[in-house]
């Protein structure tokens, strides 16, 4: 590898030999057995990762679109969206995107949400 400039940013990111070798490889499909049989073998190494034995489902969409389906499929009467930074910010306008009843409670950068805000009723 050449040599370059190390970044410290959310992306792009520097990958090893190995990784970059394989990006080199043909693209699969994802609705053919090459990707069926790939998924096979990984998933249970993603549970064990992840410290579960559910499910653990993959998604190719941005952050936004894992949001976005987290929400449509799980917030039926309204979502509380603790915010302490950029990302967790998207929530609340995801939500609110996607037509859901959305309260904000935000703390500032670099402050924990204080788990007694979050279970003290609310007023209606």
């Amino acid at each position: 590898m050449l040599p370059h400039d190390k970044l410290f940013t959310p992306g792009p990111v520097e990958v090893s030999a190995k990784t970059l070798a394989a990006f080199a490889r043909p693209a699969i499909g994802h609705r053919g057995d090459d990707f069926k049989n790939l998924y096979r073998d990984i998933h249970p190494k993603l549970q064990t990762l992840f410290g579960t034995k559910q499910p653990v489902f993959l998604s190719t969409s941005s952050a936004w679109g894992v949001m976005e389906g987290a929400i449509r499929n799980l917030v039926d009467r309204g979502a509380l969206c603790c915010m302490c930074g950029a990302f967790s910010d998207k929530w609340l306008d995801v939500a609110r995107r996607c037509g859901k009843n959305a309260e904000p409670l935000q703390v500032d950068w670099g402050k924990h949400i204080d788990h007694k805000d979050v279970t003290r009723p609310r007023p209606a």
